[in-house]
């Protein structure tokens, strides 16, 4: 692989990367999505970095779980579809009182509950890990 190539794809994993963690204080900015990115840029431009990733203590299991299909449990899977439909909300409520168009509104609208929609059933089709019926949820 050619140096220049390699650089490119490390920046841009880094970029991505701090994106991702950024999305961990902004509820809106989906942190998973940009962290899968950085670990596909890494896996091919530094094997060192994609290591570092995977096993870091707090971003590794996000890209694990969703690399190697590991179940989520139940109570994190009540609690994104919880936050992903506060986070529509906010936009839905913002667009009524900052919007005067009825059809901006309208468009705004659908798409605001078509990605929540979207998201939702992708939430609900992803495993859920076996309970512990000994163990409080």
């Amino acid at each position: 692989m050619k140096t220049v190539l390699k650089l490119l794809l490390i920046l841009l994993g880094l970029l991505s990367l701090a994106v991702g963690t950024t999305g961990f204080f902004f509820p809106i900015l989906p942190a998973t999505p940009f962290l899968l990115v950085a670990a596909f840029l890494f896996a091919r431009s530094s094997d060192r970095l994609y290591n570092w990733l995977l096993s870091h203590g707090f971003l590794g299991p996000y890209i694990s779980g969703f690399l190697y299909g590991t179940p989520m449990p139940a109570r994190v899977k009540r609690i994104a579809i919880v936050l992903l439909w506060i986070g529509v909300a906010f936009p839905f409520v913002a667009v009524w009182y900052q919007v005067e168009n009825i059809k901006l509104i309208a468009m705004a609208w659908t798409s605001l509950l078509a990605i929540g929609i979207g998201f939702t059933i992708y939430l609900a089709r992803l495993p859920v890990e076996a309970e512990d019926p000994g163990l409080p949820q």
